[in-house]
């Protein structure tokens, strides 16, 4: 354990997030965040490298984070937890793709060791530029080389595979830095074999391999099968995995949200999701057409402009709605985001609800396409398949069930509790249909992968998680594509608002929502 440095927290620090928890090692070169998500790992390292950079230790700070997360970063977490001494001064860019005259300029500043050396800069990027870009990867190589880094991989789950493009190049960046960190909340018992990249790009070796078929040989149990008359080695399970918990417990910092008994009861998150460029086109065409509407007086009453709102909002989500109400599919990255988010919260149970039952239909077919175990609750849900949904999420107690469906073919539900292989880890569901009324209080994370612009329909929903039985903190996460509607109807709803108030205000405030 390190002594504990003089250094004043912006944000006071849950006990977790202190010295007496998390940074008890911050003057370690190299180590693990192991934190499930909604426990605050973004400020832990951001005071880490604030700690480093006050006793001299850096001078840059270099952050690779998914393209979810990557820029709230810069807008958000940065501003709210390092201290303003420091950040007056800092120099931050996050990365634009670098084709731009003004990005090439700022990155030049940035990334010439002899300017501002006495300041922290701060290098913000997207973990798949690291992998696309040499661009990129020959400005991150001067950024690292011009001073003294921390570099940190956000969600570092998404460099687990070790033969990809981005964990290679991210391995060999880190070795032009001072200090490591990784960030993940994946649980260490949940995918062994998965911390092995994780771990090189710490440091080589660090958990005795530098080879991963040494290291798979080790902890995992492996199968040799016949696929296409080519013989495979499949893991079919793991071993040592207490040898490999001690190991990963002496270079980095492993917590669950359930012992972190001072956090918040309520987390709030977002995700950015961008418009494909489909849907950018489509966007563009409804915003000046309602634009147009407007300024000639032809949007006259209340509903004809939620019409129009709820037309963009659907769009944004992945559906094109015409003049009749058919909707038709679109390019859409927001089922591919939620993969990524459902990959970073481990073991924990999920609710995701959509604002329409299309987005249901997009989100059960790609949780079916990887494997993850679910169960739906929309309008067209039968009673009984409600009912089914509820307690296969819920994992409940068999003398919990209704007579009338412990009887009515359910044959695999056997002794007391719902057998782990027929419980769902992911709840679907719109929150017109499931806002109301059900507990669901297995879920730690819920995600709103659209959202409602009825404000009691979004309380109602959040509060089906948070409720008398739960015992831990809960994460709620909105997916935004930001500059839309999307992100209108999200700001509106923390503000307690809703938006046929908004509507009501008057014109200038629609002509806001349509911008």
């Amino acid at each position: 354990m390190s002594s504990e440095p003089e250094y004043k927290f912006r944000t006071t620090p849950y006990k977790h997030q202190g010295f007496e928890g998390a940074l008890k090692n911050w003057n370690e070169e190299a180590w693990g965040f192991l934190l499930e998500m909604g426990s605050g790992k973004s400020k832990i390292l951001i005071d880490n490298t604030s700690i480093l950079y006050t006793l001299g230790e850096v001078n840059g700070f270099l952050l690779v984070a998914p393209k979810g997360t990557y820029t709230n970063w810069a807008n958000r977490e940065i501003p709210t937890h390092m201290p303003e001494d420091i950040l007056k001064d800092a120099m931050i860019h996050v990365w634009r793709g670098g084709a731009t005259r003004g990005e090439q300029q700022a990155l030049t500043i940035l990334c010439d060791g002899k300017l501002r050396s006495d300041k922290l800069n701060v290098f913000i990027v997207n973990t798949e530029a690291v992998a696309a870009s040499k661009h990129a990867e020959r400005w991150l190589r001067r950024f690292l080389e011009g001073r003294r880094t921390m570099l940190g991989v956000d969600e570092s789950s998404t460099i687990r595979n070790p033969t990809a493009k981005r964990t290679k190049k991210l391995i060999a960046l880190g070795g032009l830095a001072e200090y490591r960190r990784i960030l993940t909340g994946t649980p260490v018992a949940n995918s062994p074999l998965d911390l092995f990249a994780q771990f090189q790009f710490l440091e080589p070796g660090c958990l005795g391999h530098r080879n991963f078929f040494s290291f798979r040989a080790r902890y995992a149990i492996t199968e040799r099968k016949n696929f296409g008359g080519r013989d495979v080695e499949v893991v079919v399970g793991h071993r040592n995995t207490d040898k490999l918990s001690k190991l990963v417990a002496g270079l980095a910092t492993v917590i669950r949200k359930e012992d972190c008994l001072d956090l918040p009861p309520k987390v709030y998150e977002e995700w950015s999701v961008p418009l494909t460029a489909e849907q950018a086109r489509m966007y563009k065409e409804l915003r000046d057409y309602a634009t147009t509407e407007l300024s000639a007086g032809n949007f006259m009453t209340t509903t004809s402009v939620i019409t129009q709102l709820l037309r963009m909002h659907q769009l944004v989500c992945g559906t094109a709605t015409s003049e009749d109400g058919e909707g038709m599919d679109v390019d859409c990255a927001r089922p591919g985001e939620l993969m990524k988010i459902l990959d970073g919260v481990g073991d924990q149970r999920v609710i995701v609800w959509c604002n329409y039952r299309n987005d249901v239909r997009r989100v059960c077919e790609a949780l079916g396409q990887a494997g993850i175990s679910h169960v739906e609750y929309h309008g067209g849900t039968s009673q009984e398949d409600r009912s089914l949904a509820i307690y296969r999420f819920q994992g409940e107690l068999r003398e919990n069930v209704p007579g009338q469906y412990r009887d009515a073919g359910w044959d695999w539900w056997q002794g007391d509790l719902c057998p782990e292989q027929n419980r769902a880890q992911v709840f679907v569901g719109t929150p017109h249909a499931g806002g109301y009324g059900i507990t669901l209080t297995a879920a730690s994370v819920v995600v709103y992968y659209s959202n409602s612009y009825d404000l009691e329909k979004r309380l109602q929903s959040e509060d089906r998680a948070h409720r008398i039985g739960q015992t831990r903190s809960v994460t709620y996460i909105d997916m935004i594509s930001p500059g839309t509607v999307d992100e209108k109807i999200v700001a509106a709803l923390k503000r307690k608002e809703t938006l046929a108030n908004l509507i009501m205000d008057g014109p200038a405030r629609i002509r806001d929502l349509f911008s």
